[in-house]
């Protein structure tokens, strides 16, 4: 008789300690991607490090038709990628401060301005307008 109640309490137990990990499984679970598509942070960086990279390596001795285009095909790429993910992403820059000489492109000058939002967290660089708004619209 005790080796039948041993079991019975054994296999009540385990079943007792199954349910708890179950209910618990969720909550000891890492989810990586989540920070990758919530961190602004990271899209700004990148964003800020390719218009960088733009401004840098497009020769700008034949006036300024390959820079401005190469800047409107990475802003019509990162506002669509980023809105994908359901991030708000906009980037202007302008034209007639677009400064191209026949100087190494290294020192071209381009005033870009930009702006990565969710429903989390904003960040922007701002360096010819004075107020959020103006530049959201």
């Amino acid at each position: 008789m005790r080796g039948q109640w041993f079991i019975i309490s054994a296999v009540v137990a385990s079943s007792i300690f199954l349910g708890m990990s179950l209910l618990l499984k969720d909550y000891f679970a890492v989810n990586s991607a989540e920070t990758a598509r919530t961190n602004n942070a990271f899209y700004f960086n990148s964003i800020q490090e390719q218009l960088d990279n733009v401004v840098r390596n497009t020769p700008t001795k034949s006036g300024c038709i390959n820079l401005t285009t190469n800047l409107a095909e990475l802003k019509w790429v990162v506002e669509k990628e980023l809105a994908a993910k359901g991030v708000f992403a906009r980037v202007e820059y302008n034209p007639a401060m677009i400064v191209c000489n026949d100087n190494p492109p290294t020192e071209s000058e381009v005033k870009v301005d930009f702006i990565v939002a969710s429903h989390e967290q904003v960040i922007y660089n701002f360096t010819t307008k004075k107020y959020a708004s103006d530049f959201i619209g």
